[in-house]
């Protein structure tokens, strides 16, 4: 059974990724499959949702052509702290995403936000239940949305030939199963490392809510830490950045 938010649709198998015509939302679909019983590693593709979301509640629109897709992560006794997945997760779609984009800025943004010369492509949203930690993205390949608070683009708007969505989630799947062994393996040490190579660099201008700053990297927690025009550094665990010129 595949749950009560699929409608008269074509499924396909591949290992360990089902794709559908149209659901809802993949991440709410492996919330309740996760409490169902699902293992680690299914992954779930719609080419279409009707319902998708991002972080903070905000609508994902969600056309044909791009991808939206879901993943489900068990937690074992032994692994890091759970915070650290949204890094994990910002490292494999950076990773997958820059690899078509050889000549452009691909830059990710605290904390997992990747954004291409200062224009969203990808969204990721984590959702939790229990030890169960579904990853959610949706990637900006053929189109992006217009009715949004930001700029946004996608790999055909950047002159880009993107590749087949079913190409396009077998590099994603592989990229995460690496990463995800990799911080198993080795902590967060190493996740940080590749995440601060990539993303905004220390001393970039940025802006939280009512501090205004500059970047001083993140903490052992993925905190952001901002520091202030009097040298205090405080620490940002939740909400939007925004970078300034």
């Amino acid at each position: 059974m595949l749950g009560p938010f699929y409608s008269s649709m074509e499924v396909r198998a591949y290992p360990n990724i089902e794709t559908v015509d149209f659901t809802g939302s993949t991440n709410s679909d492996l919330l309740e499959r996760a409490s169902q019983g699902a293992p680690e590693g299914l992954w779930l593709r719609a080419k279409s949702q009707g319902s998708g979301r991002g972080r903070n509640a905000r609508e994902w629109v969600s056309n044909n052509g791009n991808i939206y897709t879901s993943t489900i992560i068990r937690l074992l006794p032994h692994d890091p702290p759970a915070t650290n997945i949204a890094f994990v997760a910002a490292n494999v779609l950076h990773q997958s995403i820059a690899q078509f984009l050889p000549d452009k800025n691909v830059l990710i943004k605290w904390p997992n936000d990747i954004l291409v010369d200062n224009s969203k492509i990808c969204g990721i949203l984590l959702e939790r239940n229990e030890d169960a930690i579904i990853m959610g993205t949706g990637v900006n390949l053929v189109h992006s949305p217009q009715n949004i608070d930001r700029a946004a683009t996608s790999m055909t708007e950047l002159g880009i030939d993107a590749p087949d969505p079913d190409e396009f989630m077998h590099i994603l799947v592989e990229n995460f199963a690496y990463w995800l062994r990799l911080w198993r393996e080795n902590g967060f040490d190493i996740i940080r490392d590749y995440w601060l190579k990539n993303a905004h660099g220390k001393g970039q201008k940025i802006a939280h809510k009512d501090y205004v700053g500059h970047f001083d990297g993140i903490g052992n927690d993925g905190a952001c830490l901002l520091r202030l025009a009097d040298e205090e550094i405080i620490s940002i665990y939740a909400g939007d950045i925004f970078m300034l010129d």
